[in-house]
């Protein structure tokens, strides 16, 4: 059912007249415009209501060609130029719609009606869902009995369930989703009976109807606004020169697929993950292949058809849309994709290059399935076929044969942890790089340990060598610092190598690329392969005939088709695979485990459900209102600015200390407060004419720190970033509490006004250290905006280095002091992090806590966040 009731103060529309009341009553912004216009609570609210759509009897859309954006975004601080959106749509009828239909979350709200039920029925109120909820989310089986069993809880909050057997009955009478169905298949083995005879074993299929579930996904009203039905080729320029790729709907892939369906037809880009299952029965991989295939054709089977005729379903929108279900994409690491493409591991799952050639930046033909199937049914009439030998395939019946519209060997998508985190990074660049550098492992230890610590920065206190279990968490925090680890050590061949593999990473994780984003990436890919003969010279390598390594110059193709890199990580997978799969199994008590599995899971899934059913019909807010999240002790700064201007912050109301100045002198390194205080107020044109002298016991209010909130970086995120900004003097030992070091932080300033031109994305901008962030006392006059006492480093322009691609800077002086100033917090726009520059071997008096005030230079590092490569890597270049 399409929302057909809108705010008057901000426009969003909802399906019930509960959920708009509610809405009004939550945000901010439209309740203040009520109290505003004297509107008593308990008036009625003015709605305003849309007539509800006439069945279209064609698809309503703009004339094909490239039409101007309806938004533009903001590339965030160092590149706030608004980044336009031209869009060519599609020339034929496609996404078509058939009528109006009924979602699922419609048809339950209308029984509710019918049946004159709460929306939160089978439960007694919101609370007692709540309540539920969390047991189920939070709380074991015997645990929750126990729970429920407390006298305060019988006594005092007396849910209707009163044991967790009831409390399943509830959950179990929600509204269901798609069905767990179990088929038995009985299979042959590798062993032998005593007659000779192969053993056959009976196996367990346990599945849900893909179609259901693809209803249930198209069909859900909370994906309207993240939903497209059509292809469509997005620009960044008006002219159509530069494309744009980050949804799928973006790529070619798309656009070709529309082209071989019916006028009208919607597509549903199906994405397929699986993990290697291990079949410990079968001594070899040779029955293990046809049984894995076996069990995805009965999976997949219903989208042979669908995918040829189509199926007509209810969309997010509420409109009825014939839906074609195609294959899109296929998540996996190596061995599986190998598993899927009937390939050897040592070739590639989507080129013909032999093993010799995955080290080398040639571009090989594609595989093809119709050649593959071809080659692979000759294989199994008996026929000698050179073409299976040369194509390095397994022989088995691939569940992909019958599969309309379906190029596997293209649906195999970047793996971003697998392929380069963990296995180009991890697994070959770091082993081999620290073995060209002298004083192997431990100067290279000694380097992370001293390394500045950052917000979310992981600090190696004992190095990389005595970590034994490695994570994508752990990788990706390694290759944040591992370039500036090198410098100073490592030869230059050897940092053109390392920063060319760092870049590509960081390029491939763009959510949005452009034309010149994957000149980039290709540049960094080609950088890699005219360096890495560095390790040959060394005698680290013989040759790179590495299948991840290979896998790297699909990459730009794969984006091109299928859109940004990063929504087919593994790393997504995983998550879920403990989030689901090992919560599931601990949930049971591993008797008939897949069985219990499914029910936990069943009720986990209509929990979910249940819970977004009632975010749109009673809080119709699943984002929970973001910009009015605020804590409600804190003040925002910068009100004014919008995602075009300087980054909005929010402080404390109440600073935490109230500190004299000579303890801001001594304690926080502010060694010329008072002369820049005095410069500060002399200038500003706040300042009352006449101000109180400024002496050392003058006391001031001081906050420990402030969050940033910078505008969303488009390359890499849709969200605000927040960014929490740090100073802390050392506190000596107390008690059990330990002593703690000092630490401020180092942060980027804009010191250009926001209405100037810039020639470039760093002009204007300063690093800093930030020493103290205090507030003026109302006697000095109407500056009520907070302020910081920072130092300074020496500037950013023309100080790149080549070959490590970095800035250096250092502590800049004027006199033989320390160049500092006080400005505004408005000036800041976020926190940076520097790498010391090491020498041939690092000076051992340096630790984490001091060397940013022993060390004489630093490199900015752009890979401390992916918003600060796009500024200092992407647009600085």
């Amino acid at each position: 059912m399409p929302n057909h009731l809108q705010c008057q103060y901000c426009g969003r529309r909802f399906p019930t007249v509960p959920a708009l009341h509610i809405h009004i009553s939550k945000k901010q912004t439209c309740s203040k415009k009520r109290q505003r216009e004297g509107v008593e609570g308990g008036e009625d609210v003015d709605v305003e209501m849309e007539d509800a759509p006439a069945e279209p009897t064609h698809d309503i859309r703009s004339d094909p060609g490239i039409i101007p954006p309806a938004q533009s975004t903001a590339s965030g601080p160092g590149g706030r130029e608004k980044v336009s959106r031209w869009v060519e749509a599609y020339p034929k009828l496609a996404g078509a719609t058939k009528g109006l239909g009924q979602t699922e979350f419609a048809k339950v709200h209308e029984s509710q009606g019918e049946s004159d039920k709460d929306p939160w029925s089978p439960f007694e109120s919101q609370d007692e869902w709540q309540l539920a909820q969390w047991l189920l989310h939070n709380v074991g089986q015997n645990a929750t009995d126990e729970f429920l069993k407390l006298p305060i809880i019988t006594n005092k909050t007396n849910p209707s369930f009163k044991n967790k057997r009831s409390l399943y009955q509830k959950i179990d009478d929600l509204p269901p989703g798609p069905e767990w169905i179990c088929k038995t298949l009985e299979v042959e083995g590798d062993r032998k009976d005593i007659q000779g005879e192969s053993e056959r074993e009976t196996l367990q299929l346990w599945r849900r109807d893909p179609l259901d579930c693809i209803k249930e996904l198209i069909g859900n009203p909370a994906f309207r606004d993240q939903m497209c039905f059509e292809p469509e080729r997005v620009y960044e320029d008006q002219d159509g020169k530069s494309r744009v790729y980050d949804e799928t709907w973006t790529g070619d892939w798309w656009w070709e697929t529309q082209d071989k369906l019916e006028a009208g037809a919607t597509i549903a880009p199906i994405i397929i993950v699986s993990d290697k299952t291990h079949l410990s029965t079968f001594s070899g991989n040779k029955k293990a292949w046809p049984v894995f295939h076996d069990c995805m054709s009965i999976l997949l089977a219903p989208l042979r058809a669908a995918g040829r005729e189509g199926v007509d379903m209810t969309c997010a929108d509420g409109f009825i849309r014939r839906v074609f279900p195609i294959l899109a994409a296929y998540v996996a690491d190596h061995p599986e994709q190998c598993l899927v493409a009937c390939t050897g591991e040592r070739r590639c799952p989507r080129c013909l290059a032999s093993f010799q050639e995955l080290g080398e930046p040639v571009r090989s033909v594609w595989r093809d399935p119709d050649s593959t199937l071809e080659a692979m049914a000759d294989m199994e009439d008996g026929v000698s076929s050179d073409a299976f030998k040369a194509q390095g395939l397994r022989p088995t019946r691939p569940f992909w044969a019958d599969l309309p519209h379906c190029d596997i060997f293209s649906c195999f998508t970047p793996d971003l942890l697998h392929q380069l985190h963990k296995g180009v990074f991890k697994d070959h660049i770091v082993a081999w790089a620290t073995q060209c550098v002298s004083g192997i492992q431990a100067e290279i230890d000694q380097r992370f340990r001293v390394m500045p610590r950052g917000t979310n920065l992981r600090h190696f206190k004992k190095g990389i060598s005595l970590v034994s279990q490695w994570t994508g968490t752990e990788y990706k925090n390694m290759e944040k610092v591992f370039l500036g680890v090198l410098s100073g050590q490592a030869e230059p061949g050897l940092i053109r190598v390392v920063r060319a593999t760092l870049d590509f990473i960081h390029y491939a994780h763009f959510q949005s690329h452009t034309t010149q984003s994957l000149r980039n990436l290709d540049a960094a890919w080609v950088s890699f392969h005219q360096n890495k003969h560095y390790f040959l010279n060394k005698g680290i390598r013989t040759n790179f005939s590495i299948p991840k390594i290979h896998s790297m110059q699909h990459y730009i193709a794969s984006i091109i088709s299928r859109g940004s890199a990063d929504g087919f990580s593994s790393e997504h997978p995983e998550r879920l695979h403990i989030d689901f799969a090992k919560d599931a199994y601990r949930a049971g008590n591993k008797r008939d485990y897949i069985k219990q599995m499914t029910i936990w899971l069943r009720r986990q899934d209509a929990c979910h459900r249940f819970s977004s059913y009632l975010n749109w019909t009673v809080y119709n807010d699943p984002e929970d209102d973001d910009d009015d999240d605020d804590d409600d002790d804190s003040i925002n700064g910068n009100t004014n600015c919008n995602q075009y201007s300087a980054p909005k912050y929010t402080i404390a109301k109440n600073a935490p200390y109230t500190l004299p100045i000579s303890t801001l002198i001594d304690e926080f390194g502010a060694i010329d407060f008072i002369d820049h205080l005095s410069d500060f107020l002399r200038s500003s044109a706040s300042a009352s004419n006449r101000t109180p002298t400024l002496r050392t016991t003058l006391r001031l209010p001081v906050y420990k720190q402030f969050t940033i909130q910078i505008p969303p970086v488009p390359q890499v995120t849709q969200d605000i970033t927040k960014d929490v900004v740090h100073t802390r003097h050392a506190l000596a030992r107390k008690g059990a509490t330990a002593a703690s070091p000092s630490h401020f932080d180092i942060i980027l300033v804009q010191e250009m006004g926001p209405d100037t031109e810039k020639e470039h994305d760093l002009e204007g901008l300063a690093v800093a250290q930030i020493r103290v962030i205090f507030r003026l006392p109302e006697e000095f006059g109407a500056f009520t905006e907070p302020l910081a006492y920072v130092d300074w480093f020496t500037p950013l322009t023309g100080s790149q280095v080549p070959d490590i691609g970095m800035y250096k800077i250092s502590p800049s002086t004027r006199r033989n002091k320390r160049r500092a100033s006080i400005i505004p917090l408005s000036q800041i726009e976020r926190t940076v992090h520097l790498i010391p520059k090491f020498g041939r071997a690092i000076d051992r008096s340096w630790t984490s806590d001091n060397v940013l005030e022993r060390c004489k230079s630093f490199f900015v590092n752009p890979y401390f966040r992916h918003i600060d490569f796009v500024l200092f890597r992407y647009l600085a270049n």
